[in-house]
């Protein structure tokens, strides 16, 4: 009887728990020392960003990056952040609210990021 009781509890208690507010925190702004490495590293995750089941993600692992990209752990973290918080903002503010909104594959802005080709062509 005790294993009824905690069995009910857990049934009803798990849809409660399950419906918790998970907002991704907002990424901090960037030191301005650190902007020009941060752009670099955007520059080499950049083709292993994908779009797939209307949300962005990052197909590398945090590893691969560090060891065969050299991007440092943190900005990995970071992008990863900054990708949940991007996809969190598109399902909470537009699509709930039933605002259309088109999310193109990601591109580089090459006026925007200058050397963008030259280390893309060094990645892959």
């Amino acid at each position: 009887m005790k294993t009824l009781v905690y069995i009910c509890i857990f049934a009803f208690l798990l849809p409660i728990t399950g419906c918790k507010n998970n907002k991704p925190k907002p990424p901090e702004r960037i030191p301005e020392a650190e902007i020009a490495a941060y752009k670099d590293a955007i520059i080499k995750i950049y083709p292993y960003i994908v779009l797939e089941d209307s949300a962005y993600h990052i197909t590398l692992s945090k590893e691969d990056a560090m060891n065969n990209l050299h991007v440092p752990e943190k900005y990995y973290d970071r992008m990863v952040q900054d990708l949940e918080y991007t996809n969190y903002i598109v399902r909470e503010e537009y699509n709930k609210k039933g605002i259309p909104i088109e999310m193109p594959e990601p591109l580089l802005d090459s006026a925007y990021l200058p050397e963008a080709n030259n280390t893309l062509n060094n990645v892959k």
